[in-house]
């Protein structure tokens, strides 16, 4: 009969397509790894891969910059994704607490807990905030400020400045330098355009003097 040899052809079209599968994860994971050296290198950062995920480190104008892949969710639902994070702790109170807007803040809000707001439509709706003092409502009403976080806002599925740290989340684990300089991009602009806010507005710092930018 004919069904010994039809169930051999089917097994070996199956572990056929399961090994052009694993060679094509092999591979893109190569070409990640491959990616994100040379954008480390072409900075001067330092490159590791911890617990099979990988970061980049080093500075941009002087301040700490990290680039990595994290874990979301598991087994079937196990993603990755790209978390940047910058320093502005000279730059920004501490006691600052601005993130995008989800669906928890929404509900607060439904049940009488509103966050606080700054008077700007667009940034309200987008962004949940706290402690928010006249030094920060006048920063955030900058307009260079207040473009390039609604710009990030846009750019990424989430934001947040906390504790004197901009960090914010990309979905997609880029494959080449130039996805990885386009996708960094907002989150520098962001951090470069706050400073410079901040010197304009003479905002105090809450942790010395400015540093030399290189």
């Amino acid at each position: 009969m004919y069904v010994e040899p039809l169930l051999a052809g089917t097994f070996l079209v199956l572990a056929v397509i399961c090994a052009l599968a694993v060679w094509y994860k092999v591979r893109q994971i190569r070409t990640i790894r491959a990616a994100w050296r040379a954008f480390a290198a072409s900075r001067g950062w330092s490159y590791a891969e911890p617990d099979r995920l990988i970061e980049v480190q080093g500075l941009h104008r002087g301040r700490q910059v990290s680039v990595a892949t994290e874990r979301r969710g598991s087994g079937r639902f196990l993603n990755y994704v790209v978390v940047m994070r910058v320093d502005l702790s000279d730059v920004l109170p501490n006691h600052l607490h601005l993130e995008s807007e989800r669906l928890r803040d929404v509900l607060h809000t439904w049940l009488g807990q509103p966050d606080e707001k700054v008077g700007d439509p667009a940034l309200d709706s987008a962004l949940h905030m706290k402690n928010v003092d006249p030094m920060v409502r006048t920063l955030l009403g900058e307009d260079p400020v207040r473009e390039h976080l609604l710009r990030a806002h846009r750019a990424y599925t989430r934001i947040s400045l906390i504790g004197g740290l901009l960090e914010a989340e990309h979905p997609t684990v880029p494959a080449a330098t130039f996805a990885m300089e386009e996708q960094l991009a907002p989150a520098l602009a962001l951090a470069d355009v706050l400073e410079t806010a901040t010197v304009q507005t003479a905002a105090p710092r809450t942790h010395g003097p400015q540093r030399e930018r290189g």
